[in-house]
């Protein structure tokens, strides 16, 4: 699903590359299957692309959760420092760091809501409540994201 959205997002800014050939070979039944095969680590034989895609929503769904937790727990930080008289310019890189949070939220919303309707397209349900249990088997986004 993030590949999809990068394409979708940054497309115009690929000069030389058939972006249209791209998304039309990511959804392709194989590429997909492919695609989930590496990414999850279950076999689309198994379980169907129904209950990849069902997992995918559930992936994203947690990774969303894991990043409101950082966000509360920055905030927080955040809060504890103003109250013992830390100065803001000495906060720069935690302010930062909420940024970078934040901006991961907001893409992996939108990606969760692309996945989420796709998956009532196809009519599977997802199983994707906003407060959504740990998905067992999943990486944390702090162990998917280089440089953390």
């Amino acid at each position: 699903m993030e590949v999809v959205y990068l394409v979708r997002r940054l497309g115009q800014y690929l000069g030389g590359i058939d972006v249209e050939r791209i998304r039309e070979l990511l959804a392709g039944s194989r590429a997909s299957a492919i695609a989930v095969e590496r990414l999850l680590g279950i076999s689309v034989a198994e379980g169907g692309q129904d209950a990849a895609l069902a997992l995918e929503c559930a992936r994203l769904a947690r990774f969303l959760e894991l990043y409101r937790r950082e966000e509360r727990r920055l905030l927080g930080l955040r809060a504890e420092l103003r109250a013992m008289g830390v100065a803001p310019s000495e906060t720069a890189p935690l302010r930062r760091r909420i940024r970078s949070v934040r901006r991961a939220l907001r893409v992996y919303g939108e990606i969760l809501q692309e996945c989420l309707a796709e998956a009532r397209a196809a009519g599977v349900s997802a199983g994707h409540s906003r407060h959504c249990s740990a998905t067992p088997g999943i990486a944390s986004p702090a162990a998917a994201a280089p440089g953390h």
